[in-house]
């Protein structure tokens, strides 16, 4: 846990299918494909016992209100500092919810039972109803689930461009925006001139672009960096490797010559 945030169920990260991952995805959802949670599946996150990501209060529980019956089952708690974690999508009944409104809750403790396909988590500092207005659009009022629950927050975290390694860069043919905390597969022309207008917006400047199809014996660890996958042992000895190759050809290539 990373300053008093857990895992909803056992096991830590397991990584995700794809469509169930945070940000943009291949699956289309709304008019657009951002997902603004993550989907915890039981294929690669199994049991039914589902537990309180952080402590909190519990400001709703029960079948989602209406016009929102999309979301299903909901429990939603209010941290300390002012952040919203939906959880919603995991009962088919309200017996699957074990807390009621009012309730303070603690991290790791069971708050519902999963019976359904998958668990979607989402985060928000905007009251988690009109949250519901960005459900597909990527303006910062949803953030990360598993960067904040293996980084924690401050209560300077910034959400909006501008203000972290945001950058686009092509590999392997496809073309992938970097936000500083993860990585999202753009497959449309449109989301790359909507990343790079609104980030002008808000800096000034062009985002920086990179490309990266050419052979490049580091570019392919950045998945791994943002996928939260990395061993640092290992990565360390890649990196030595990827260094240390170029200058072996040199050598050799002078003794050739």
């Amino acid at each position: 846990m990373a300053n008093g945030w857990g895992w909803p169920f056992s096991g830590g990260y397991a990584g995700y299918e794809e469509g169930q991952q945070f940000g943009f995805t291949s699956y289309p959802r709304g008019n657009t494909n951002f997902h603004d949670g993550f989907d915890f599946g039981s294929a690669k996150y199994p049991g039914t016992e589902m537990h309180a990501i952080h402590d909190g209060e519990v400001v709703y529980a029960g079948f989602a209100p209406a016009g929102y019956e999309a979301l299903g089952t909901v429990i939603v708690t209010l941290t300390d500092n002012g952040y919203y974690i939906v959880y919603q999508e995991f009962g088919t009944s309200t017996a699957n919810i074990h807390v009621s409104v009012g309730q303070q809750v603690a991290v790791g403790q069971v708050i519902g039972t999963r019976n359904t396909s998958h668990l979607h988590l989402g985060i928000t500092k905007k009251e988690w109803l009109a949250a519901q207005a960005s459900a597909f659009t990527n303006d910062g009022t949803w953030l990360d689930p598993i960067v904040i629950i293996e980084h924690g927050v401050s209560d300077d975290t910034q959400t909006t461009g501008g203000n972290k390694m945001f950058c686009l860069y092509s590999n392997g043919g496809a073309t992938y925006f970097c936000s500083g905390d993860a990585l999202y597969v753009l497959t449309d022309p449109a989301q790359i001139n909507i990343l790079q207008a609104i980030y002008n917006a808000n800096t000034g400047k062009d985002m920086p672009t990179f490309d990266w199809n050419a052979p490049n014996p580091t570019s392919g660890l950045l998945l791994d960096v943002f996928r939260h996958k990395v061993d640092v042992s290992a990565l360390k000895a890649k990196l030595e490797k990827a260094q240390a190759q170029p200058a072996e050809e040199d050598i050799s290539t002078e003794a050739g010559e």
